[in-house]
């Protein structure tokens, strides 16, 4: 938001939905400090993969259910948690 007030485009009083797409989620800097490098790298794949839209975010339980099958399969960071 802060490239908003910047750039002079800043309007109050607004709503904005901001997500992995807009930049306003991403991995934490000091990560790597308690984080695995390899699953860091799994993690920037799905963000890729959720900001080019080819993994939808999950809307409802059905939808969840999908979207974690999906991750268990693909993606060994899931088990950690």
């Amino acid at each position: 938001m802060v490239y908003l007030l910047e750039d002079g485009q800043w309007q109050g009083g607004t709503n904005r939905n901001v997500g992995v797409r807009e930049g306003a989620i991403d991995i934490a800097s000091t990560s790597s400090k308690h984080i695995p490098q390899s699953i860091i790298e799994e993690v920037k794949i799905l963000i890729v993969q959720v900001a080019d839209e080819l993994v939808p975010v999950p809307e409802n339980e059905e939808e969840y259910n999908s979207y974690y099958k999906y991750i268990t399969k693909t993606f060994t960071f899931v088990y950690l948690f």
